[in-house]
């Protein structure tokens, strides 16, 4: 039975990682981290880290759907 987490960045779920032997695989559930789909990971946090960094990359200066800013 595969092992698996939601990797989950500013309450938007991203994809799956699957434990890979002593590694993850990065399962995207979103196109715009194609990048990255399906590629290894030495450890959960590097995975995350990897998925967060292209996320807010790709999606920096757009304003999610419902987001109420305080001024």
């Amino acid at each position: 039975m595969s092992e698996a987490f939601v990797i989950e960045v500013d309450g938007e779920a991203l994809g799956l990682a699957v434990r890979d032997g002593r590694r993850f695989r990065f399962i995207s559930s979103q196109p715009l981290l194609q990048q990255i789909d399906r590629k290894l990971y030495p450890s959960l946090r590097a995975l995350r880290s990897a998925a967060t960094e292209v996320y807010r990359s790709l999606t920096a200066g757009r304003r999610r759907p419902g987001l109420i800013r305080a001024f």
